[in-house]
C-alpha cells in the first residue's frame, strides 16, 4: 500500500466511495454512517478491542497477524500555547462537566466514541506527547516519504 495523507475522513471516504481508492484508514466516527448507510465497507478496526460504535467490525487483537495492534484516534481539547493556567484549569473542568451529561455520553457511545475520564492538564499534555512519539516511531519504521 501506499501512504497517502489527507486532510480530513471525509476527504477519504468520497475517494473510497468514487472509486478513488481502493481503501482509508481513519477514524471510525467519521465514517460510522457511510458504512451504517452500505456506502463503504467496513474491514476492521486497528484497536485491541471491537469498536463501540460497530460491534461487527474486527479488532487488530483479533486478526493473528496484528496481534499487539492497538492504535485508536483520541480528541482533545486545546488552548493556544502560552494560555494562562487558571483559564486551563477552568476550561478542563467545564469540559469535564459537560462530558459527565448522559445525552453527551449517548451521543459519543452512539458514534463509537468511548470517553476517557477526564485528565488535569498536565496529564493530557504527557499522553499527548506520548502518543507524538509513539506514531513518529511508526512514520520512521515505515520509511513513508515525508514533504
Amino acid at each position: 500500500m501506499n501512504f497517502i495523507p489527507y486532510a480530513s475522513a471525509s476527504k477519504i471516504a468520497v475517494d473510497v466511495m468514487g472509486g478513488h481508492l481502493d481503501v482509508g484508514v481513519s477514524g471510525l466516527p467519521a465514517l460510522l454512517e457511510h458504512i451504517k448507510g452500505n456506502r463503504l465497507s467496513g474491514v476492521g478496526v486497528l484497536s485491541k478491542a471491537r469498536d463501540l460504535g460497530n460491534k461487527d467490525l474486527p479488532s487488530a487483537g483479533e486478526t493473528p497477524e496484528l496481534k499487539g495492534a492497538d492504535f485508536f484516534f483520541w480528541t482533545g481539547l486545546f488552548a493556544p500555547k502560552g494560555t494562562p493556567a487558571p483559564i486551563v484549569n477552568k476550561l478542563n473542568l467545564a469540559f469535564a462537566e459537560v462530558l459527565k451529561e448522559q445525552k453527551v455520553k449517548s451521543r459519543f457511545a452512539e458514534l463509537g466514541v468511548k470517553i476517557s475520564d477526564p485528565a488535569n492538564p498536565q496529564a493530557f499534555g504527557a499522553f499527548v506527547a506520548q502518543s507524538s512519539a509513539q506514531f513518529e516511531q511508526l512514520v520512521k519504521q515505515s520509511n513513508a516519504p515525508r514533504n
